[in-house]
């Protein structure tokens, strides 16, 4: 891991770390509100992004409960993306409800 990802891995908490460790598989982030979810998970995600160097043709899935941590997450991951000067690629961020639309609507039988 480079130098500016292991600082940025720095920003997490103890109890957040293995975000920011996650090499691929199902993931799971679970806390009380107000604990930093949005925060570790976006931290984390773009860790991974640029690590993996993904694109429209690998994406990380982040899946959420709410319209407004999906809309908080998806904006944490392009600002620093930003900062780190990788494009806003690789990603996509929903709602259960809507990955589950996007999935009936991709396979509606």
């Amino acid at each position: 891991m480079s130098q500016e990802l292991v600082e940025l891995r720095k920003r997490l908490r103890v109890g957040q770390q293995p975000l920011g460790d996650w090499n691929g598989g199902k993931l799971a982030v679970s806390a009380v509100p107000g604990a930093g979810k949005s925060t570790g998970m976006a931290i984390g995600a773009t860790i991974a992004l640029i690590r993996n160097n993904l694109s429209q043709k690998q994406q990380l899935i982040i899946v959420t409960f709410t319209r407004s941590a999906a809309a908080s997450i998806k904006q944490k991951i392009k600002e620093l993306l930003e900062e780190f000067k990788h494009p806003p690629t690789g990603f996509t961020v929903y709602t259960l409800h809507g990955l589950a639309l996007n999935i009936a609507s991709r396979y509606p039988y």
